[in-house]
This record gives structure tokens, C-alpha cells and sequence, in this order.
């Protein structure tokens, strides 16, 4: 469904529709609905931005596909969750896994195909119970760990609906045990300090990395924690939905590195008060982004990129529009101008050497 409103933006209501502010009928569109959130994924070393039924590359501020973000993680589930895919992935695939466990205990209620009563005794959990590609052996069932993550530069997160769900995949477990224990020795916590996310570039497959930047300056840590250390983004509903709720969304991230990810339907979307505008079509990962043609006619605005969170936007220097005014013979004045003064000074030369 689109949700431009360039339409109702040329036009005006009619006078009579005055009477209908306030009107019930958009709230009980919304009724019943939990306020969905975005997902971090990633393909490869890029980072992937999902909202709703919009999925986007995340970008840097010079618009390469970013191999880091910067973060404030607001939130870490205590349990490792489960998911089981019992057919290999297929590229564009959909389907969600066949089992799947929130709390690494017992299957949520409602899984497709429950594979065992309690998963700590199920067959897919144990070791052996899948053979890489490469012959190692692994679990069948992959395992997670959910964070929930603010960008940096935007805690509060408006556009994208606050706090985002990122999934740590099994072979960067460890990593984030480490920096826990790290950020521990320091007297910090995740929800104290600026968080780099990157992959390491040591290993064939995508593990995330976790880097200390620095600690929240005040404007930062209120929007964080609030001013009792009990509020702000870290006090969000969302939070809890997305690290202890029924599993409503699997991305493409959760994947073991001998296996490709998998991924699954998208929560449904509740009806929103003002859609964000839908991001521009992007190029694709490796493609440059040719440049405007130069010619005489009045050039067109050039479209907004897609939103992106983790960027800080910076108004940019306003472009001249056409070409440099032509004068006489049809040159630009510029040019007339370094003309000029290459005249001048070859009379002068000549008159000096005249005098001699």
C-alpha cells in the first residue's frame, strides 16, 4: 500500500471536513496491534536495515555499504534462543523455521513442527547433529542471542520505532561474552558507552565484532537510561517484546557460518500515524552511482536516500543551478577574466624589454 500523501499535500480538505477532527476511526485501525520493530541483519560483512515491509542496505556518510555501526545497546536477553530449519536454504526463500525456542528451553507455543517437549534433550541440539559442508560437525538447531540496539547518533530512534533487534549468531557468542566481561573490568555496562559493531576480518565467515568507542556524554546517557538511570530507551515496551516475546521474526543473520541464513515472514504491520517516505531504490552492493548528465536544461532535485539511522544528517551546501553565465563571444566569464589577466601581463613583459 503506498503511503505518499503528494496528493493531499497540492490540495486542501473541504471545509466541512473540519468537523471530523479527531476522528475515532484511525485509532481503531490501530487497536489490537503490538508496535512492530526494526531488525539489523546483515549479508556477508554488510549491515541490512528491515522495517516493516522495507528493507535497506545501511549505508556510511559516503554511501558505501557499511561494515560497522555504531550503537548503544540498550538490552541483552538473558536466555540463548533456538531455531531449527530441517531443509537446506535456498536464496530468496521465505519460510520460517520448522521449530524455534525463545528461551532455549522449551519450543514457543504455536511452532509449526515442535521437534522435542523440552530442547536440552532434543536430537537437533546436540552436537553431531549436522555435518558442514566442510565435514565439521555442528547442531542442527542454531542459537542465538537477541540484542536490542539504538544507533549511536539517533538513541531515541523515532523513524525507525526505537530500540532495533539484532541477533548475535553462534560463533560471535563468545565475542560478546568477552566485551562483557571487558566493559565489566572498566566499571561500564553495555548501556554506558558507545558500542562499535564490526565483523572480524580474520575469519572467512561473518563474526561480529564489539569495539568500545567511548562512554555517553550526558544528552546521550539521558536519552538512554533517563535521568534516574530508569528510563529513557532502555525503559521501552519494545525491549521486552523483542528479547523475551513469541517469535514473530527470523533474519538472515542467524545462520551458522558453514551454513547459509535462512529467513522467515515478517511480523505484521500495524496501520501507523504518518508513514515515513519509502526509501529510494538503491544501487546495488560493488555498483557506482553515475553522475548527473551536464547539459543546458535546469537540473531536477535530486531524490532523498533512503532513511538511515546510523548516518547523522547534514544539511548539504546548496548546489548552483545551470551553467556559468556566457558573455560576449559566448565564453564564460570566468574564462574571459584568466584571459584578461594573461594579456596584461604579456604587455608588461613586452614593455620591459622595449625599456632595456
Amino acid at each position: 500500500m503506498a503511503n505518499s500523501l503528494t496528493s493531499l499535500d497540492r490540495g486542501r480538505p473541504s471545509t466541512l471536513a473540519r468537523h471530523r477532527q479527531g476522528s475515532p476511526l484511525l485509532g481503531n485501525a490501530r487497536q489490537g496491534l503490538a508496535p512492530s520493530f526494526a531488525v539489523v541483519t546483515y549479508k556477508g560483512r554488510n549491515f541490512r536495515l528491515k522495517y516493516r515491509t522495507e528493507e535497506q542496505i545501511v549505508r556510511d556518510d559516503r554511501g558505501r555499504a557499511a561494515t560497522y555501526i555504531d550503537t548503544v545497546i540498550v538490552g541483552v536477553s538473558p536466555n540463548i534462543s533456538r531455531q531449527y530449519f530441517p531443509d537446506a536454504y535456498v536464496e530468496g526463500a521465505s519460510e520460517g523455521p520448522a521449530c524455534y525456542s525463545t528461551d532455549g528451553k522449551v519450543p514457543d507455543v504455536g511452532v509449526p513442527q515442535r521437534q522435542n517437549p523440552v530442547c536440552g534433550t532434543c536430537k537437533h541440539s546436540q552436537w553431531g547433529s549436522r555435518v558442514t559442508d566442510a565435514g565439521k560437525r555442528a547442531k542442527a538447531c542454531q542459537e542465538t542471542r537477541r540484542l536490542a540496539v539504538v544507533p549511536l547518533q539517533n538513541i531515541e530512534n523515532e523513524l525507525m520505532g526505537g530500540p532495533m533487534m539484532l541477533r548475535v549468531p553462534p560463533m560471535s557468542l563468545s565475542n560478546l561474552s568477552n566485551y562483557s566481561d571487558f566493559l565489566a573490568s572498566k566499571g561500564a555496562s553495555f548501556e554506558t558507552v558507545a558500542t562499535r559493531i564490526g565483523f572480524d576480518e580474520n575469519v572467512a565467515y561473518p563474526r561480529l565484532t564489539f569495539e568500545t568507542l567511548d562512554w555517553l556524554d550526558d544528552d546521550q546517557q539521558l536519552a538512554a537510561t533517563g535521568e534516574d538511570g530508569s528510563g529513557g530507551v532502555c525503559a521501552s515496551p519494545l525491549i521486552e517484546r523483542m528479547l523475551g516475546g513469541v517469535e514473530v521474526e527470523v533474519s538472515d543473520q542467524n545462520a551458522s557460518p558453514q551454513s547459509p541464513p535462512r529467513r522467515a515472514s515478517e511480523e505484521p504491520a500495524p496501520a501507523p500515524r504518518r508513514e515515513p517516505p519509502p526509501p529510494m531504490e538503491l544501487p546495488a552492493e560493488g555498483e557506482e552511482i553515475e553522475e548527473d548528465a551536464d547539459d543546458d536544461d535546469e537540473e531536477e532535485e535530486a531524490p532523498k536516500a533512503a532513511a538511515n539511522p546510523f548516518v547523522e544528517e547534514v544539511a548539504p551546501p546548496p548546489r548552483p543551478r545551470g551553467r556559468p553565465r556566457k558573455e560576449g563571444n559566448g565564453k564564460a566569464a570566468s574564462q574571459l577574466a584568466i584571459e584578461a589577466d594573461m594579456e596584461s601581463a604579456l604587455d608588461n613583459l613586452l614593455g620591459e624589454s622595449k625599456s632595456l
